[in-house]
């Protein structure tokens, strides 16, 4: 038997290496720094939209009032997860009731028997099998005849097993009147237990707490603020945080306001707050340069060359949650889709460009060239069916073969032309926009720096090779260009 001592072998060895190589690889921050300055400017423009009907959205009275507000965040029941088959459900089976019978269900169980021993005769009653017809209801003080009509036979409320969840649930009612009627009033309205369901949510917003007209202007000036410093990249590390938590308050104030494009800016803004999304094409980075530059000057030196972020862990690791997150977005909206049989038949993209609330079928041109499309069958076809087609294929495939390095350019450019017809034939804007912000991350954070400096005109840097000896930069497997440059470099040394 032959045995190595080559740890590399390992087959577990091999796929811890390709983990770390995937998550915690320095990366180059540029991809990550221009992201930033799409979001950054697309989430400015989100909240500027809201200043001239700022307080029909977040005020007192706003469309959903701030009572209200503060209901549904302290009162609504949420009932947590179980570990079983089954959701947890209310203690009495209210479900099926209308309004008027649950009234009378629980205006019934206000007024239940004081005494105990009436209290258990009417326990005893309703755990029978069933009910004996010859019951004398004129003996109760409590008339469970009340209670009972607002239970229709077939619902479970005349049932064995519905009459037993009844009684127990009469059995534990607090002793007590006013508590009783607590209960009582809460399950009115929500059909939960207050006493064993969770009641209330996590949701926090500037906006329930500043009411005040004139103090609401200044919050809003200093969020829009916020979002400018965070899109030019000034003092990131901060202004990431603030201007997420600002996205959040909008959003949980008014969640009725909520659509696609919101879900996607938080997104962004979330990722873009974990990593170092101010290292590069920033004001951060230009201050930095500057500082060095002061400091070099008061020492003596010669001014310090401006050169691009290091790589960085961080870096990497937000840009692979990006990419993680932006493919479970499109396999979730691709297998979704197969629930619809326009999506089947290829009429989908047809009912997106026909539908009057969104496609901008009120301009002649629209109309025109939609009339053109059903004018000739193979052409509808096409474009029609094609683009249907061509949708389910890309939003399925995509989160499995944009890894590939060669694919990975025409899946992220097919994406771009996706999110452009969106925009185009469904009038969604902004969700389109940061949707192709968001695909940048599959782009490269070097690769993304080579194209700026071609768009600039300036030769790309490399510093890192610069900073090593000339036998140890050889080795490196860089460009011929690279090579050459630096042993001309130390030739004229």
């Amino acid at each position: 038997m032959h045995f190595t001592n080559d740890v590399s072998a390992n087959p577990l060895v091999r796929v811890g290496k390709a983990i770390e190589r995937f998550w915690f690889q320095p990366a180059d921050p540029t991809t990550l720094g221009l992201i930033r300055l799409f979001a950054g400017i697309l989430a400015l423009y989100t909240h500027l939209a809201y200043t001239y009907d700022l307080y029909e959205f977040f005020g007192p009275d706003a469309w959903m009032s701030l009572r209200y507000a503060d209901k549904q965040r302290l009162e609504m029941p949420r009932p947590g997860a179980t570990t079983g088959w089954y959701p947890t459900m209310p203690a009495l089976p209210l479900d099926g009731l209308s309004p008027e019978q649950r009234a009378n269900v629980l205006d019934g169980l206000a007024a239940f028997p004081e005494t105990p021993a009436e209290r258990e005769r009417l326990l005893a009653l309703l755990r029978q099998p069933t009910l004996p017809p010859d019951v004398d209801w004129g003996e109760w003080t409590f008339a469970p005849r009340t209670y009972l009509a607002g239970f229709p036979p077939e619902t479970l409320g005349l049932a064995p097993r519905g009459r037993t969840l009844v009684a127990n649930f009469i059995r534990d009612l607090p002793k007590d009147k006013a508590e009783r009627a607590r209960v009582i009033d809460y399950m009115k309205e929500w059909s939960f237990d207050p006493r064993t369901t969770p009641r209330g949510g996590f949701h926090w917003s500037l906006w329930y707490h500043v009411t005040d007209r004139a103090w609401m202007i200044v919050a809003h000036i200093v969020v829009v603020l916020i979002f400018v410093m965070f899109a030019v990249g000034f003092c990131t590390r901060v202004t990431s945080v603030l201007a997420w938590l600002a996205a959040l308050s909008y959003l949980q104030r008014a969640p009725n306001t909520l659509f696609g494009g919101d879900t996607m800016m938080n997104i962004l803004l979330l990722y873009l707050m974990i990593g170092p999304s101010g290292a590069a094409l920033s004001v951060d980075r230009w201050i930095a340069h500057w500082w060095a530059v002061r400091q070099a000057r008061r020492a003596g030196r010669p001014d310090p060359e401006w050169t691009p972020a290091p790589p960085m862990v961080s870096a990497n690791f937000a840009q692979r949650m990006l990419q993680i997150h932006f493919c479970i977005i499109y396999f979730s909206a691709g297998t979704s889709k197969l629930l619809g049989g326009w999506w089947w038949n290829g009429n989908a993209i047809y009912y997106t460009m026909a539908n009057y609330e969104f496609s901008p079928l009120r301009y002649g041109y629209y109309h025109s060239l939609l009339q053109a499309l059903c004018a000739n069958r193979l052409v509808w076809e096409f474009f029609m069916a094609g683009g249907t087609y061509f949708t389910l294929a890309l939003e399925l495939s995509l989160p499995f073969l944009v890894w590939n390095r060669r694919l990975r350019l025409p899946y992220v450019i097919c994406s771009f032309m996706l999110h452009t017809a969106i925009a185009i034939f469904l009038g969604l804007v902004i969700f389109s926009l940061l949707m192709a912000t968001m695909v940048l991350a599959f782009v490269p954070g070097e690769t993304m720096r080579a194209l700026i400096d071609r768009l600039r005109r300036q030769p790309r840097t490399v510093p890192s090779l610069e900073a090593l000896p000339v036998e140890e930069a050889l080795e490196k497997e860089e460009a011929p260009v690279v090579k050459t440059h630096i042993r001309a470099k130390h030739a004229r040394r």
